[in-house]
């Protein structure tokens, strides 16, 4: 399970993209093969904070049908609230199974201020 962060991120952005791709990789050709996880019964992104120790969940919708492993979610007012190194991390489960994904690290930018 993969998740990519479209772009920089900045303090208090709106709108911003967490995708989660949930794929097994085929041993013959070594490629990624999304993984079906339309019956899946929690759906959920996990943001640690910059300097936290707990980390907040949020939850995913499908891109499509769940049909394709993708799911997304959309960054609201108030998630991105502090600048700094902040964790990400996928999390699905199931009717037979419980999937985390890697723990992705990636920066929350300041942004400037005028007078």
């Amino acid at each position: 399970m993969s998740l990519q962060i479209e772009t920089t991120l900045h303090v208090g952005e709106v709108g911003k993209r967490f995708l989660v791709q949930v794929y097994d990789v085929n041993e013959s050709t070594g490629l990624r093969e999304a993984i079906n996880i339309s019956g899946a019964t929690t759906k959920e992104l996990l943001l640690e904070p910059a300097g936290e120790t707990v980390a907040v969940a949020y939850p995913l919708t499908f891109l499509n049908d769940g049909t394709d492993g993708l799911a997304y979610y959309d960054t609201e007012a108030g998630d991105l609230s502090a600048a700094g190194d902040w964790r990400g991390q996928g999390h699905v489960v199931g009717p037979t199974y419980d999937w985390w994904g890697e723990k992705v690290s990636f920066p929350v930018e300041t942004v400037l201020q005028t007078a």
